[in-house]
Formats: structure tokens, sequence, C-alpha cells
């Protein structure tokens, strides 16, 4: 069975996103997607999802908070250590099945926008090139899990 993807439920709110982290559960205890956006101000909007019925569902209600400035610097500086070509070129190998998947969309003011998406937080530290390629991405989703107003599992 095809499923909709999870970020077709919609945006949250009218800022535009400067960070986008969409983390759709694979075949785990968890049993719910998270989708946070963050403005460049630091507003933090977050929805819980579940899968019911082939499609995602958003689940009532949206939380939200608000960055402080070392926060967001903190978030800056992880980002921008993902190399998100070569990230994107070493998931494209992969063939991992029911994995948990980690979208990030970034999108800086003064460059063009960075997308990568699969089973970032599959590898570990005994894949060849995991300090360089995997390792910022498992960061930066760590700091984000951090920062949401609802922590939606304990896994992480």
């Amino acid at each position: 069975m095809n499923e909709a993807p999870i970020g077709n439920i919609g945006r949250m709110s009218t800022n535009p996103s400067w960070l986008t982290v969409t983390f759709t559960p694979g075949l785990s205890p968890i049993h719910h997607g998270c989708i946070a956006e963050i403005a460049l101000g630091g507003h933090l909007s977050q929805r819980l999802v579940e899968r019911r019925g082939g499609g995602w569902f958003p689940i009532e209600p949206e939380y939200e908070t608000q960055l402080d400035a070392s926060q967001l610097e903190m978030l800056q500086g992880v980002v921008a250590s993902i190399d998100f070509e070569r990230l994107a070129s070493r998931l494209r190998l992969t063939s991992i099945c029911d994995a948990s998947c980690l979208a990030i969309e970034w999108h800086p003011p003064d460059a063009p926008s960075k997308k990568v998406d699969g089973p970032i937080l599959h590898y570990g530290r005994g894949y060849h090139d995991f300090k360089q390629t995997f390792e910022p991405a498992q960061r930066f989703w760590k700091l984000v899990y951090s920062f949401l107003p609802h922590k939606f599992t304990n896994r992480f």
C-alpha cells in the first residue's frame, strides 16, 4: 500500500520556515511522526501525526515555543555542519526498508535551500564515513528534539 508522505498534511504557521524537520517512524515502538517548523525569529511549531489507513493525520493540539538567540545560534552551527549533498548521495545508495526516516529542509536567507530525506538515524559509528556524513545530521536531530515543546518518545 502506498501511503501519503507525512509532509503533505500542510504548513503549521504563516511564518516562512527557516528549518523544517520531519521524523517518520519505521517499524518501531514509536507510533507517531513529528513535524517541527522553526522560523528565523525562533518561533518553533510542532505537530504530531499518526498513521491511519495509509495516510498521516494530525493529532491535536499543536505545540509551540520560542527559541532564544543562543538556541538559534546552536541550531545554525549544527545545520551548517551537515554536508547535504554528501548525505543525500549516501542515502541514495541505501535500500533500508522500514527504518525511521528524517527529513531536513533548510532555507538559509542568503543561499539556496537544502533538503535531505532518508534513514539518517539508522547509521551508527561503524559506518565507514559516519563522522563526516551521518553524525552531523544525527547531532542536529538530537538538538532539535531537545528543543521540542512535546517530547513524543524517550528514545532520542
